[in-house]
């Protein structure tokens, strides 16, 4: 039985992880797994860990400049660290914050990654658009 169990099985959940791999942001590999490892980071809640993410996500966004999670993402730690009370240039970073989600957005509207991490603290004032 586990066996005529497990033989449906694989293969269906194969297929679904070769459409789950096609629907990537991104195809860079490496960005994509930097983007996975500043997840947890970022929602550590931590100072430190929010850093790292950053810094995660700015290499990823460097290998992949129109990788909208990792924008949206990035957008999200600045604007953690302006509301926290961790910025060392809460201005620049709420400013910042809000250049990455406009970018976020250019790149990939569609995203629901992008559009689930749009700024939208009191700060911003309104929701984040395409135009500045």
């Amino acid at each position: 039985m586990a066996i005529s169990v497990s033989g449906v099985v694989e293969p269906a959940l194969q297929a679904a992880e070769i459409r789950r791999s096609e629907n990537r942001p991104t195809n860079d590999l490496a960005a994509y797994d930097l983007y996975l490892r500043s997840l947890g980071l970022t929602f550590a809640w931590e100072r430190n860990s929010v850093i790292r993410a950053i810094d995660l996500l700015e290499q990823a966004i460097q290998r992949d400049p129109r990788y909208g999670p990792a924008l949206a993402l990035e957008a999200m730690c600045y604007q953690n660290l302006h509301i926290n009370g961790w910025s060392k240039d809460p201005e620049a970073d709420r400013r910042l914050s809000i250049d990455l989600a406009r970018r976020a957005i250019w790149v990939a509207s569609d995203d629901p990654i992008v559009l689930s991490t749009q700024p939208t603290h009191s700060v911003t004032s309104r929701r984040i658009s395409i135009q500045p």
